[in-house]
């Protein structure tokens, strides 16, 4: 009975591994209404305390366990857009909102930048971008 028990897990964790590889984002929901999408590619989850570690290819980000209401993974990354160079200085912070740096225009902050997530903030707008 145990050995059947723990093939039917193995197998479970199996498929879904290989679901979630289908998906380039985590979602986590909060009990405030809002999301924090992390990048599926290099995930890694751990606890300490209260808090979810979550750890991937934009960083580290740290989820308080009393708000957490759900999490899942999402063909779509919503608010993420394509867009051209923007003339001007470009502000970059990573997605749990750390400064990183401060540069001329956006495509020097991308040629800078390693693959991730990332904000951008100019003096017209703010944004998120991905850059691969």
């Amino acid at each position: 009975m145990k050995k059947a028990f723990l093939c039917g897990l193995v197998m479970v964790a199996g498929s879904v591994s290989v679901f979630a590889s289908d998906y380039p984002v985590m979602k986590f929901g909060l009990a405030d209404g809002s999301d924090v999408s992390v990048q599926s590619d290099g995930l890694s989850m751990t606890f300490d305390n209260d808090r979810l570690l979550v750890s991937h290819s934009g960083g580290l980000s740290e989820i308080d366990l009393s708000k957490l209401t759900k999490f899942y993974f999402s063909g779509n990354s919503s608010s993420i857009e394509s867009v051209q160079d923007t003339p001007g200085e470009v502000e970059v912070f990573s997605t749990t909102g750390i400064y990183l740096g401060s540069y001329p225009s956006d495509s020097e902050a991308r040629s800078a930048l390693a693959d991730g997530f990332y904000i951008f903030r100019t003096n017209t707008k703010t944004y998120k971008t991905n850059i691969k």
